[in-house]
């Protein structure tokens, strides 16, 4: 509420005073991360910590849908790519997976690798002005994201995949304007035959994104901007 008073964590105040070199009176933007967004201004900086007064709620800029993105890992910093851009973009959860074609396997560096999504869906929030951080969940297996696809109701599902036809938006323009989308994405290899029969058994749609092969990361940020262009969020 405007006039309360807030710590900015150490993070946040390093980047404050040492990355911006902001001072006492310097007007700032803040998240809560949760949906939230206010003008500040600095009331006091004292030693490592920052202290801020809100000015004024901001007006909410998150998309009306919500949008999980299911991705297949994939190598390199790919996955990082799309974690940045498809925060960009509005998507409120991401979760990678582990597909049959997964060069890339769950393994030890698995909370490493969810902190540095983690990371950099936090960065990507604040910079392009979203009020919303996205959850990146931990990774799971193939079977694992069936289960959740099941359990979720009032959403549709889409799948990308090159074999398919039907383009994104004609199948969007047939479905029901539901609040909750999910999107399945193969690794670099692909999603199997019996993967995608899976998928549509339990109620999926496959699209195709045009004639031409798109890399994972690519099809990624493709599909969520098809999306939300056609939702009327971009």
């Amino acid at each position: 509420m405007p006039g309360n008073v807030y710590l900015l964590n150490a993070e946040e105040s390093h980047h404050a005073t040492r990355v911006l070199r902001l001072s006492v009176g310097d007007e700032i933007g803040i998240i809560n991360g949760q949906g939230t967004a206010a003008t500040a201004a600095i009331s006091s900086i004292s030693g490592a910590s920052v202290q801020v007064i809100i000015h004024a709620l901001d007006e909410p800029n998150e998309p009306v849908i919500d949008v999980t993105l299911y991705q297949g890992l994939c190598k390199g910093d790919k996955l990082e790519l799309v974690a940045q851009k498809c925060t960009e973009l509005g998507v409120c959860r991401i979760v990678p997976v582990e597909f049959a074609r997964s060069d890339v396997r769950i393994g030890k560096d698995e909370s490493g690798r969810i902190s540095r999504l983690a990371r950099i869906a936090r960065e990507a929030a604040k910079q392009c002005g979203r009020a919303f951080i996205p959850v990146v969940s931990k990774s799971v297996s193939f079977e694992e994201m069936i289960h959740e696809l099941v359990n979720k109701e009032q959403q549709h599902v889409i799948i990308p995949w090159e074999k398919d036809t039907h383009r994104l938006m004609d199948a969007l323009s047939v479905m029901t304007k539901h609040n909750c989308y999910s999107i399945v994405i193969g690794p670099e290899g692909g999603i199997e035959q019996n993967e995608i029969d899976w998928l549509v058994d339990i109620g999926a749609t496959p699209v195709s994104l045009g004639k031409r092969i798109l890399r994972t990361e690519t099809a990624a940020i493709a599909a969520v901007s098809i999306l939300m262009y056609t939702r009327g969020e971009m």
